[in-house]
This record gives C-alpha cells, sequence and structure tokens, in this order.
C-alpha cells in the first residue's frame, strides 16, 4: 500500500501543478485592464499682458484608448473660449489659449478651466487668479 500513497501524493502534485499552469496562461491570455486615468495641469501660469490673457493647460490621456476631451474656459463666469482635443492613449495635448480681454481687469480674477470626457459631467477643474500686471516706476 505505501507504493500506491507515494502514486496519489504524486499524481495529486501533479493535477494541483496542472491548474497552477492553467490558469496562468488563462491570466496571459486575458488581461485585465485597470481603470484608467487622466491628468490635467497648467504648462503656463495664465497671465495677462497687454490686454491678452494667455496660457496653455495639458490633457495627459492614460485610460488604455483614445479619448476626446471637451473643454471650457471661463474668466470672472464668463465663457472665454470651447472646444475638443482628441488625445491617443498614453499621449498628451497642450491647448494654448490667448484671448484679447475686452476691458482690463480691475482686480485677481478667477480662471476656470473645466475639462470632460465622453458627454459626462467635468470632473477635472483647473483655477488660477489672474490680474493685470502693473509696471512700477515710469
Amino acid at each position: 500500500m505505501p507504493h500506491l500513497d507515494d502514486r496519489m501524493v504524486f499524481y495529486s502534485l501533479l493535477a494541483a501543478l496542472a491548474v497552477i499552469v492553467g490558469l496562468f496562461f488563462y491570466s496571459l491570455a486575458n488581461p485585465r485592464t485597470s481603470e484608467g486615468f487622466t491628468e490635467v495641469y497648467f504648462k503656463q501660469d495664465p497671465e495677462v499682458k497687454a490686454g491678452s490673457l494667455s496660457f496653455s493647460f495639458v490633457v495627459a490621456n492614460h485610460e488604455g484608448k483614445a479619448v476626446e476631451y471637451a473643454f471650457e474656459v471661463f474668466l470672472g463666469g464668463e465663457r472665454l473660449d470651447s472646444g475638443k482635443a482628441l488625445v491617443e492613449d498614453q499621449g498628451i495635448k497642450v491647448v494654448k489659449v490667448d484671448r484679447p480681454l475686452a476691458a482690463p481687469l480691475q482686480e485677481p480674477t478667477k480662471l476656470l478651466v473645466s475639462v470632460s470626457r465622453d458627454g459626462k459631467p467635468a470632473p477635472y477643474t483647473l483655477w488660477y487668479w489672474v490680474g493685470e500686471k502693473q509696471s512700477i516706476g515710469g
């Protein structure tokens, strides 16, 4: 009987090894993708010079697929600009904004950049206080 017990242990270990190897190959054949993410940040700090607002922001896509993002730019509650940016997977898109202002800014004003994807509400928001650069001296 000891010969039969050794054989059963061997076959049990062989079956367990076959299951482990099978699960390994299954996981290679069917990779599970994790939830991706998006980064949105200012590349250049917004500034107002000679009655014009200029800045750039970056949309970096790590979603696992190409994504079209919509963006809107607001200054003091008024919409200055809007548009769309298609960003490939693992790619970045630099969006440049250069807009003349209707009137000089008398005090610091809130700049808001809102970025959304796939028609969803805007989950990515950047804001910055901007104002006219004052020259000192004559």
